[in-house]
């Protein structure tokens, strides 16, 4: 008997022949079931942001990518700036998702309602061994936001943004807030710290003490002092800290802050930096084109040298590793380029990333602001790959 199928919907008519061509081409694909593509990829939902009165919080865990199988997947939190038994109730446990169900699942957190005044503090959560074939997704990690819900009759106490100065100023200025209350006389330590920027090279290390009488709450401010020296360098950065606040009064969720310390210096040989980071399917026959910039100077040979390393994409698993050098000759501000070859494997896993470096800049040259750049290599690899094929059949 011949049956002759006749759809009436011209859509589905549409798919339908698209199906056929690609059958006809690929015989084995004419009975493999299409619906559930792989055993998926697990991630967390953004996390939540909740009052520390509120009894529980909720995590989202989503299936993407397939269905297929049988899978499961381990869960724990962990300490953060908010910790286990002071601010929440630790928890672990497995997520079970059943051959072909893709409906997400939920974790419950139990939050403890203290009486402390103290900042936003954050609580992460973590997935872990999955089973079934299944792969964690670009996102095995969230955090729970949990605000405190005491009123600071005292005060909160903050960094407003950091101030950005040539290192020819002289001096730059901090500035600390005091909102939500002026109840009391409070005070606050501040000292500066190590960072891209050091003391007693970029700058002189500070310490001391901001205070407030009752009733006041205008802003405090207090100096560092920067070091001008000669050398031809990055933007540089130094972190200021407050601590141990007295009187009633908190700090807030701005504790740190940074000074941005510019350069003065004319880097005669030029700075270097990376164009930034690119996008590559690891089945991209050509590789990835990376470049780098010579500016503010000009003058002499220079050279710099270049290196992959290791990040979530692996060198010899996922890229072919590199290494070697840029030159410039005298007067030369062209771009320089090398490649980044992907390994195409046949392995579904999120998105990886290469990190690619800039080092030992040579003949008066300096490595400017962006010294290193993320190459993204993205997964080219699904058992989906004709879905697309159905919506553009002509």
């Amino acid at each position: 008997m011949n049956l002759l199928l006749r759809p009436s919907c011209p859509r589905v008519a549409h798919l339908l022949r698209g199906y056929l061509r690609v059958a006809a081409a690929l015989p084995w694909l004419a009975l493999a079931p299409l619906a559930h593509a792989g055993p998926g990829l697990l991630n967390f939902l953004p996390g939540p942001s909740v009052n520390e009165d509120a009894g529980t919080t909720s995590f989202t865990v989503t299936r993407t990518n397939g269905s297929d199988g049988s899978i499961a997947v381990n869960y724990h939190s962990a300490d953060g700036s908010a910790t286990s038994d002071e601010d929440f109730v630790a928890l672990s446990g497995t997520l079970h998702w059943a051959d072909g169900e893709a409906t997400p699942r939920t974790i419950v957190m139990t939050l403890i309602d203290d009486n402390r005044l103290e900042p936003t503090e954050y609580a992460p959560m973590l997935l872990t061994d999955p089973q079934g074939d299944a792969t964690i997704g670009d996102v095995p990690v969230t955090y729970a936001a949990i605000l405190d819900n005491e009123i600071p009759v005292n005060g909160r106490l903050n960094f407003e943004p950091g101030p950005n100065a040539s290192e020819s100023s002289g001096t730059m200025t901090f500035t600390v807030t005091r909102s939500g209350g002026s109840e009391g006389a409070i005070r606050v330590a501040y000292e500066s710290a190590v960072g891209s920027a050091l003391p007693g090279e970029d700058f002189v290390a500070v310490a001391g003490e901001l205070q407030w009488s009752d009733g006041d709450a205008q802003p405090k401010s207090f100096t560092l002092t920067l070091i001008d020296d000669v050398f031809t360098e990055p933007t540089e950065y130094a972190p200021v800290l407050l601590s141990n606040p007295q009187g009633g009064a908190v700090i807030g969720d701005v504790p740190v802050t940074y000074a941005g310390i510019l350069d003065n210096d004319t880097p005669t040989g030029g700075r270097l930096n990376f164009l930034t980071g690119l996008d590559m399917p690891e089945g991209e026959a050509g590789g990835v084109t990376l470049t780098v910039l010579r500016s503010e100077g000009s003058t002499g040979s220079v050279s710099v040298d270049y290196f992959s390393d290791t990040g979530t994409a692996t060198p010899g698993l996922d890229f072919v590793p590199i290494s070697g050098t840029l030159h410039w000759a005298d007067g030369d501000l062209s771009p320089k380029t090398f490649m980044l070859m992907p390994i195409d494997d046949s392995v579904v896993e999120p998105t990886e990333y290469a990190p690619v470096l800039l080092g030992n800049p040579q003949g008066g040259a300096v490595i400017g602001d962006l010294p290193n750049v993320y190459i993204a290599i993205i997964d080219d690899d699904t058992d989906a790959i004709f879905a697309d094929a159905f919506e553009t059949a002509p």
